[in-house]
């Protein structure tokens, strides 16, 4: 009989760069703190417009450049909800993307 087809590659699971792991701590600082003055939760294009005035292209490199809509903060880290995909990402002040 014909051999079975091979797998598709896993996508995206290897453990971030260092750099990106330190944008994604910094980002993360960052959203808890603006997340905190405006109760909690924060739609993504105002989010970025304060944060990319401190951090420029840092919080974008941080999610790997998708697109999101929304910040929500718990106790721990921050969730962010996807425009299109409905994927909720928690980011850690670890520096942990769970996707």
């Amino acid at each position: 009989g014909e051999g079975g087809g091979g797998g598709g590659g896993g996508g995206g699971r290897g453990p971030p760069s260092q750099e990106q792991q330190a944008a994604q701590q910094e980002l993360v600082a960052s959203l808890i703190n603006l997340l905190s003055s405006n109760g909690g939760t924060m739609r993504v294009n105002d989010a970025s417009q304060k944060l990319s005035r401190s951090l420029g292209q840092t919080w974008r490199a941080a999610l790997g450049g998708r697109q999101f809509s929304r910040f929500i903060q718990t106790s721990s880290s921050v969730l962010v909800s996807g425009e299109n995909d409905n994927k909720v990402i928690s980011l850690t002040a670890n520096g942990n993307g769970a996707g």
